[in-house]
């Protein structure tokens, strides 16, 4: 079986930005799709004007079939409230098993 010895890197850095909508209810909401050459996220924050906590679940899609990755609890007004700051998801203990620590110490994942 041939192996390829070469690394892949991500090439084309992507921000990308989602609005969760009371519409969505409990559905997927796609956040990101990887890049033909895969992704690398460096930061996923996640903020609420919302006054009660929510549950949030990270979900991977591979092949058209949905893994849960994790799920995160946000504080009621996250990233919108004074005092309250945003959630940062990679750095959650839920998802530790996904994420791999970069050589500055910060958490990334790879799609």
């Amino acid at each position: 079986m041939a192996v390829n010895t070469s690394p892949i890197f991500p090439i084309t850095p992507t921000n990308a930005v989602k609005t969760v909508v009371n519409s969505d209810s409990t559905n997927k909401v796609a956040v990101l799709t990887a890049g033909t050459y895969g992704t690398r996220i460096d930061s996923l924050m996640i903020s609420t004007d919302d006054t009660a906590g929510h549950d949030v679940q990270l979900w991977l899609t591979i092949s058209a079939v949905d893994y849960l990755v994790g799920t995160i609890a946000v504080a009621a007004g996250a990233g919108n409230t004074s005092g309250v700051a945003a959630k940062a998801v990679l750095s959650d203990a839920n998802i530790r098993g996904f994420v791999v620590l970069d050589p500055f110490g910060n958490y990334v994942f790879y799609l």
